[in-house]
């Protein structure tokens, strides 16, 4: 199996972007929202090390299968990972809460030898009750309601955080490069609190647009590009093989 994520700084607008899941829905048999792991002693092993306990904050079902959201405070700072449990891993540290109604901080492709699938994943407000994807591709469009996970006072306590917030994952079969991305944030009461899209949530101009193409577009099967010097990495991620 192969994946690519991407959790960045460019150079000229901040954008930093990671991959996900969340609470509602039917999760891996035996997930309970405050308990271990599926696979707690991969955590455990590290790295990065674990500082708290290794907790699940999440429970749900995308359309890669059952996926736990986990959290876990290290000396990076709080870790979360999303766990396809049926195939591997992925997550990064320092998680900081967003100010927003939604961020994206992870933005992921894998391929299995069912084909491709294209995640997003980020930080979302205590008032968000569910999220919305929608990722566009050579003139199609395809939506994923995502999962959301929500921090709970108890939750908070364990893993040394101090600031309320949530997380959110959504995924699709397919591609879409990050620019073409959107996502929005609704309340319990279904009301939209907010919205936001790949990169700089910004057209970008053709000049742009090429380079991002030619740099960036985890789509295209001669991917990996040049990364170069256009980048600088804000926080580490890690991956976890089954």
């Amino acid at each position: 199996m192969r994946r690519w994520e991407v959790a960045i700084v460019i150079s000229i607008c901040a954008a930093t972007l990671l991959l996900t899941a969340g609470a509602s829905g039917q999760g891996p048999a035996g997930c309970q929202v405050g308990g271990p792991p599926t696979f707690a002693e991969l955590y455990q092993k590290g790295p990065p090390k674990p500082l708290s306990e290794v907790l699940v904050i999440g429970c749900g079902e995308t359309i890669q299968g059952p996926v736990e959201i986990v959290a876990f405070d290290s000396r990076i700072g709080l870790c979360v990972f999303v766990d396809h449990v049926a195939a591997s891993s992925s997550g990064s540290c320092p998680i900081e809460p967003t100010t927003r109604a939604i961020s994206l901080d992870g933005y992921g492709v894998e391929r299995d030898k069912t084909g491709r699938f294209v995640e997003v994943t980020g930080t979302v407000g205590t008032d968000v009750a569910a999220t919305s994807a929608a990722f566009h591709r050579k003139g199609r469009i395809r939506t994923s309601a995502g999962l959301v996970a929500q921090l709970t006072p108890d939750l908070l306590t364990r893993l040394n955080v101090h600031v309320p917030f949530g997380y959110f994952a959504a995924d699709a079969r397919g591609c879409a490069r990050l620019d073409k991305i959107e996502v929005s944030a609704f309340g319990a009461d279904g009301v939209l609190l907010g919205e936001t899209s790949g990169l700089f949530g910004l057209p970008l101009p053709n000049a742009a647009e090429k380079l991002f193409k030619k740099l960036f577009d985890f789509c295209n099967p001669n991917f990996p590009g040049g990364l170069g010097g256009l980048l600088k990495t804000d926080r580490r991620q890690f991956t976890i093989e089954h």
